[in-house]
């Protein structure tokens, strides 16, 4: 499964708020279809390939996740939420 299809359809004019529930289930999916648990450096990784696959592709997200230790707080965030859907 390409990446950004556990993300489902994604919105245009996503804000920075909007994109932390989509990323949320995102990583709730793609951890349902995983064999191990994954580690939060993993989680980082799924997200920043995410990224990446956005920017080559729509570009609707990948400029709203911050850089460096924004990053961090936003994949708290994320974590965050997810854990809302377990």
């Amino acid at each position: 499964m390409i990446m950004l299809e556990y993300l489902g359809e994604i919105p245009q004019n996503l804000t920075y708020e909007q994109l932390i529930p989509v990323m949320a289930n995102g990583i709730h999916r793609y951890r349902l279809d995983q064999d191990e648990e994954l580690t939060i450096e993993d989680v980082k990784d799924v997200i920043d390939l995410m990224c990446e696959h956005d920017n080559v592709r729509d570009k609707l997200f990948d400029h709203l996740v911050p850089p460096n230790e924004g990053f961090d707080e936003f994949v708290s965030l994320v974590l965050e939420k997810e854990s809302e859907l377990e």
